[in-house]
């Protein structure tokens, strides 16, 4: 009888130790646009690039190497003023 009493919360415990936190697959998820970014811009593909490290920078407001990345495709674009602001803040 003590066993049965014990399965739920043990269950409970056990499921709730397995799963990730919400702001884990917002990292991951930012992480991805990050390496997609940087994917775009191996293949030369600078607009896609760009769009993708918005994306990460907004999900990860605190990722350096994607502001050093948003920060080089500005210089690419020729805004000097917005890629000083993205490598400072990198």
């Amino acid at each position: 009888m003590k066993f049965g009493i014990l399965i739920i919360p043990v269950t409970i415990l056990f499921l709730f130790s397995c799963a990730t936190t919400p702001r884990e697959e917002i990292q991951k998820e930012a992480s991805a646009h990050y390496k997609l970014a940087i994917s775009h811009l191996n293949e030369g593909k600078v607009q896609p690039a760009f769009v993708e490290l918005q994306k990460a920078i907004k999900l990860n407001p605190g990722n350096k190497r994607a502001y050093n990345a948003l920060g080089l495709i500005y210089q690419y674009f020729g805004d000097m003023k917005k890629a000083e602001e993205s490598l400072l803040r990198a």
